[in-house]
């Protein structure tokens, strides 16, 4: 004898796709999310408020660019051509992005960043991390991007960097201003 499946109509189903009509709806169901998502907010800002702004807009058409090292590349695009025929087909190629744990002396540890691979070789270049993110000029402050510029100013802060450009001022002979003096001439420059 064979066995008898069950009959689609005498079923019924152990969930519904429906809200009862006695469960109310509380008004405040999705509060805990909003709230998490303004005390995350609040987090980032705090994160990223001593950070100025980068003096050069970010970027908007390969918008990963602007969280790591990519040295100001992007995807190109070009077509593949047949031998025979000479036939156009799109491509494009991506940059050769990797994830690199570089070390940092002013920071004296490690940072885990995404980077291109043209700039790890220019980094090793001019001596490490440090000196490619201090570097001071126009182009390479343009390709650090958003990302880059944020790890540029935690470096700056550090006492080792603002020690090594203490010693650098003194042995170029830049007189040093005293705390007040500083203080004075940014509220200056902020009042013109």
């Amino acid at each position: 004898m064979l066995p008898t499946r069950p009959s689609l109509r005498s079923h019924s189903r152990l969930f519904s796709t429906h809200r009862t009509t006695g469960a109310k709806k509380s008004s405040n169901s999705n509060s805990h999310i909003k709230n998490k998502k303004v005390t995350d907010i609040k987090a980032l800002s705090r994160k990223h408020a001593p950070v100025p702004s980068h003096p050069y807009p970010a970027r908007t058409t390969y918008k990963q660019s602007n969280y790591g090292l990519y040295g100001g590349t992007h995807i190109q695009y070009g077509n593949n051509v047949t031998g025979e025929f000479r036939a156009k087909s799109r491509r494009f190629w991506r940059p050769n992005i990797q994830t690199k744990r570089l070390w940092s002396e002013g920071l004296a540890k490690y940072i885990r960043v995404r980077v291109q691979a043209r700039v790890l070789r220019t980094i090793d270049k001019v001596g490490g991390l440090d000196e490619y993110l201090l570097g001071e000029k126009a182009q390479r402050i343009k390709e650090l991007g958003v990302g880059g510029w944020a790890l540029r100013w935690s470096l700056i802060r550090t006492p080792t960097v603002q020690e090594r450009w203490r010693q650098e001022k003194e042995r170029l002979g830049v007189p040093q201003m005293k705390m007040k003096a500083r203080l004075r001439l940014r509220d200056q420059l902020q009042n013109l």
